[in-house]
């Protein structure tokens, strides 16, 4: 009989040893609060600062009625006892605890047998690079050529050694000659090159449209300033698209609608290449609600058409002419490609360019523009001028009528309200980025900072404004605060002294239960757009009255 003593005894320990369930409180947050409603029909908010097997400790308090709250401790001892300790009263509650990671279910047994479940009150701890659309994060990028559309013109490309004032004249003159020599257009194939970041994981990415100058003669989607533009934006963050457009029109005395038709195919050409963008959102990443048009020279003459133009505002001489051989070119989304998309232009660039009827700009037409143009440039005026006084001023009248450029344009968008804002570049000629010898100049970089500085604020949108209690005191009920933010940005309250309890999805509105024992009170924001932008408020300080 002895022989099996031992055996059972071993085997009594061994079941000892192994029937004691350990509980792991190390797999909570202690980045969040957690909270659950009491027998009493309290709230207890619990913030873990000390975690392990069987045991934890941390801050804790029982929300009320009123903004301020009084905080305390809590232990929980052996994986069965929580005790709270609030000015100076012990609570014991005693039971079992089940823990996860975003939930703790305490079984309670005494004083009463209920089941009462912690939550975790998650907020959103927002990452990103504050840097994005300001400076160049990116170190590389991707350039892929894609053809848009095709329609009946003259060219599309251009190459020529020079842009500079001095290089104008002997350009005019040239491709006058040749185009001559070719009156009959055909279908060409129309092209963009479609620059962007290398590694970036963003999903919605806003736009700009680069349209290359050349006095609607010449040029290039790959000259050496377009390049350098998209590449300088498109590490940034941008999705940059250059296009090329129908170039080319019979230069003839007073057939001033020769020129018109040839600026109205290409805004038909840019409303395309936006079309085709838009159609092809999600390949790129980019979002629709946030295009921007830019362009120099005549470009800056289509980016502002592509913006103010409407049908009814055509030239007469996009109509149909037996007389002049012309053809009805239709209506403005009418040509280039099939795409069905509808364009929101947000935001205009003219980059020395001008406009042959400033009437075009409608006080509806709240589309916020940036104009740059050098005060003395003598091919596109900085004034309302003929254009192409380098040239002969009894020359220009000939072939083209006076322009409106940048003052006046800027004069108008003022009168009738709509954001806009003027850089004039003091002496500054056409083409300013370029010195005689064709070299960059210091107004290169006044003018990529223009427009980051122009285009970033249309990201940001309005001024972060926090609504709410700024002053508290024992008296003060719960404080609720918000935010004037749209439900596509996220929130993130970072709260000094306090705890917020987001009241919508996207986290805009909370209420903040105050801290006695906090020497400090303050709420700071982190708001991230669905651009991906990333901006910090000012801290706003909260005052106690005693």
């Amino acid at each position: 009989m002895k022989q099996f003593i031992l055996p059972i005894t071993l085997i009594f320990i061994l079941l000892s040893c192994g029937g004691s369930k350990k509980t792991d409180f190390s797999t909570l947050s202690s980045d969040f609060w957690y909270s659950a409603t009491m027998p009493n029909g309290s709230n207890l908010y619990l913030l873990f600062n000390e975690k392990g097997i069987n045991k934890a400790s941390g801050q804790c308090f029982y929300a009320s009625d009123n903004a301020l709250v009084q905080d305390g401790s809590f232990e929980i001892r052996n994986s069965n006892e929580l005790i709270i300790k609030v000015s100076e009263e012990e609570t014991i509650y005693k039971g079992k605890f089940d823990v996860g990671t975003d939930s703790l279910v305490f079984q309670m047994r005494i004083p009463e047998k209920t089941d009462i479940t912690f939550i975790a009150i998650k907020t959103y701890s927002l990452q990103g690079n504050p840097n994005r659309y300001q400076k160049e994060i990116f170190d590389d990028v991707d350039r892929k050529t894609v053809k848009y559309g095709k329609a009946k013109g003259f060219y599309s490309t251009k190459k020529v050694k020079d842009m500079n004032s001095e290089s104008y004249p002997d350009i005019i003159m040239s491709v006058t000659k040749s185009i001559a020599k070719n009156l009959f257009s055909e279908q060409i194939s129309l092209n963009l090159d479609i620059y962007q970041p290398k590694g970036d994981s963003s999903k919605y990415r806003p736009l700009i449209m680069l349209i290359h100058g050349g006095a609607f003669i010449v040029g290039d989607k790959q000259d050496d300033f377009q390049v350098r533009l998209a590449k300088y934006y498109a590490k940034m963050g941008y999705v940059v698209a250059s296009i090329n457009y129908r170039m080319g029109y019979v230069f003839l005395p007073g057939a001033y609608g020769n020129m018109e038709r040839c600026i109205y195919k290409a805004v038909q050409d840019s409303r395309a290449a936006i079309r085709y963008m838009i159609h092809h959102k999600h390949e790129y990443r980019i979002d629709p609600d946030k295009i921007f048009v830019a362009g120099n020279s005549a470009g800056g003459f289509i980016a502002l058409k592509t913006a103010f133009m409407s049908d009814e505002e055509a030239y007469e001489s996009t109509k149909a002419n037996l007389f002049l051989f012309y053809e009805d070119l239709g209506c403005l989304d009418c040509s280039t490609n099939d795409y069905k998309e509808k364009i929101k232009i947000d935001a205009v660039v003219n980059m020395w360019g001008a406009l042959t009827d400033i009437n075009l700009i409608d006080e509806n037409e709240q589309i916020p523009t940036l104009l740059i143009h050098g005060d003395s440039d003598r091919i596109v005026p900085y004034e309302y001028d003929f254009p192409f006084r380098n040239v002969s001023e009894e020359y220009s009248t000939f072939f083209v009528k006076k322009v409106y450029g940048s003052k006046p344009i800027f004069e108008k968008l003022q009168e009738y309200g709509i954001p806009s804002k003027l850089i004039t570049i003091e002496r500054g000629s056409h083409e300013p980025q370029f010195d005689e010898k064709n070299q960059y100049t210091h107004s290169q970089e006044i003018i990529q900072d223009a427009i980051m500085n122009f285009l970033y604020e249309r990201l940001c949108g309005d001024s972060i404004v926090i609504s709410g209690t700024l002053k508290i005191d024992n008296e003060t009920k719960v404080a609720n605060y918000s935010v004037n933010t749209s439900d596509k940005y996220k929130v993130q309250w970072i709260v000094e002294g306090g705890i917020a309890i987001p009241l919508n999805k996207s986290n805009s509105e909370v209420k903040i239960f105050w801290l006695k024992s906090s020497p400090q009170y303050s709420i700071k924001l982190k708001i991230k757009s669905k651009n991906d932008i990333l901006i910090e408020s000012k801290t706003l300080n909260i005052s106690l009255i005693q």
